[in-house]
């Protein structure tokens, strides 16, 4: 259970579910928790106090007894207080406090790791206001160390007049005075959680039995009315992919998917040497403020700058091109709020990860081809581009003819420079070290892992694809999986 009030406090009551290695007994846990958080309580399952230090982010708990290798045990935690928004992302390869000039305008992709005032309330995974497993550095380092993925039950109380946004769908469980509790039980295994709570409007429908929502300010909501006649269009294609990789094997596992907006100042990019997307926590994506909820649909723009009108006499009318360029609005969106992209990783990214020294180009190469199965076409971001955003916006024009979309031009231009090109030549993917340059790290994945994705695509068809994610979320759903777990799936699709 999480209780929020707004800006004051959060108090957390949680009963937290442990399994010692399976290699080796465990006789205390250390757990990354918010320094900003009090915790005034943890004991065992029946009761009996534990001795437990919270200092820096840490909180390192001593057990009553050693757990045996794989042993299970149960503690319950209490903790409140005012969560630090400006602690997490701690091995971060960017670190904002070092920029020139030049490298801060990647401060258009926000700054505020969390938020937590009278107006918003942004629980974002990475600033740990939940416990987490282990230390916050070296997450990334899936060659050494494996992704922590966990079942989550969680009651949420807020004012009443305010919604919360988290994984799957939000289930009211009752209300009391001035307060309302939500709940957010999720079927699969996630590897981390996030929570946003405001006061919003919400539109909903359901598709397939899925619940889809969009929240957002209640003075933003001038889009739905603009698009009102595509929402037949758009809720068919969304059915279509839902179809596409349900058919392939590869169903959506949530019971709801929510599109949140978010803050312009809430930092858009996680840590670590990628500086990945923080939009797209499991079976939800984060809307900044200036994306779609204020972004301008009533009126035409065609090509790159030209605006004009368009043919509304073609197949579907007006609908159909409304719809073709909401999708292409989000395909195109290059500050990590790739909507199509964002869902995809709920299909295969968020239930299971691959681990050992091909762990890094595994998770690459089978992140592209869960993106082309469900979106049909490729993505591309990492805050890294936009250290020298000059010089990538002239990179991406140069290299817009003959691209179908811009997300080609991206990659096309970070793809074709000499030293990746040599990095791709010269070193195995399974060796790339990617902290030593991480922009030449990603781009090279881009180049030759896309690259081996699109063959993959091409070769077996969509179908096989889906077999393929399939088979490894069936075998390793809430874990990992090795290369050689890899071949034995594609072998069994790919005779």
């Amino acid at each position: 259970t999480v209780s929020i009030d707004p800006g004051r406090n959060l108090a957390a009551d949680l009963v937290v579910e442990l399994q010692a290695p399976a290699e080796q007994s465990l006789s205390s846990v250390l757990l990354t928790l918010n320094p900003g958080l009090r915790v005034d309580e943890v004991t065992t399952a029946d009761g009996s106090a534990l001795a437990a230090e919270h200092a820096d982010g840490l909180l390192e708990i001593a057990l009553d007894r050693a757990l045996a290798p794989g042993e299970r045990t149960s503690l319950r935690l209490r903790y409140g207080g005012r969560p630090n928004t400006g602690f997490g992302y701690l091995d971060s390869t960017l670190k904002l406090e070092t920029l020139t000039t030049n490298e801060a305008q990647i401060g258009l992709l926000g700054y505020e790791r969390g938020l937590f005032d009278r107006r918003y309330v942004a629980l974002v995974p990475g600033i740990r206001w939940l416990p987490a497993a282990g230390v916050d550095v070296g997450r990334d380092g899936t060659r050494t160390r494996r992704t922590d993925y966990f079942r989550v039950a969680l009651d949420v109380e807020v004012p009443s007049t305010w919604l919360v946004a988290g994984p799957g769908k939000r289930q009211t469980v009752g209300s009391s005075g001035d307060r309302t509790t939500f709940r957010f039980a999720p079927q699969p295994a996630v590897p981390e959680v996030a929570l946003m709570a405001a006061e919003l409007k919400s539109f909903a429908t359901e598709i397939d039995g899925i619940t889809f929502e969009v929240l957002v300010h209640p003075d933003h909501d001038r889009n739905f009315e603009v698009l009102a006649d595509a929402r037949a269009e758009i809720e068919q294609w969304v059915a279509e992919r839902l179809e596409l990789a349900r058919d392939a094997g590869l169903a959506y596992p949530f019971d709801g998917f929510t599109a949140v907006e978010v803050p312009i100042t809430l930092r858009s990019y996680k840590g670590g040497w990628r500086l990945d997307t923080a939009l797209a926590p499991p079976a939800m994506m984060l809307l900044r403020e200036t994306s779609f909820p204020t972004s301008r649909f009533d009126f035409d723009v065609i090509g790159v700058f030209v605006a004009g009108s368009r043919n509304y006499d073609q197949e579907g009318g007006k609908p159909r091109i409304d719809r073709d360029r909401l999708v292409n609005f989000f395909a195109n969106d290059l500050s990590g709020g790739n909507l199509l992209a964002g869902a995809a990783r709920s299909f295969f990214m968020h239930r299971t990860s691959a681990a050992g020294p091909e762990g890094i180009a595994l998770d690459f190469v089978l992140e592209d081809l869960a993106t082309l199965l469900i979106s049909g076409r490729r993505s591309y971001f990492s805050a890294h581009m936009f250290t020298n955003l000059n010089q990538a916006v002239t990179a991406v024009m140069n290299n817009l003819q003959g691209a179908t979309a811009i997300s080609d031009a991206v990659i096309r231009s970070q793809t074709l420079r000499n030293d990746v090109w040599d990095a791709a030549l010269e070193t195995p993917l399974s060796a790339i070290d990617p902290r030593d340059d991480p922009q030449r790290a990603l781009d090279t994945l881009a180049l030759k892992g896309g690259k081996l994705a699109e063959v993959i695509r091409d070769r077996l068809g969509p179908d096989a694809i889906g077999r393929l994610l399939a088979r490894l979320v069936d075998d390793h759903a809430g874990g990992s999986f090795s290369l050689a777990d890899f071949v034995a799936a594609s072998n069994s699709v790919s005779p």
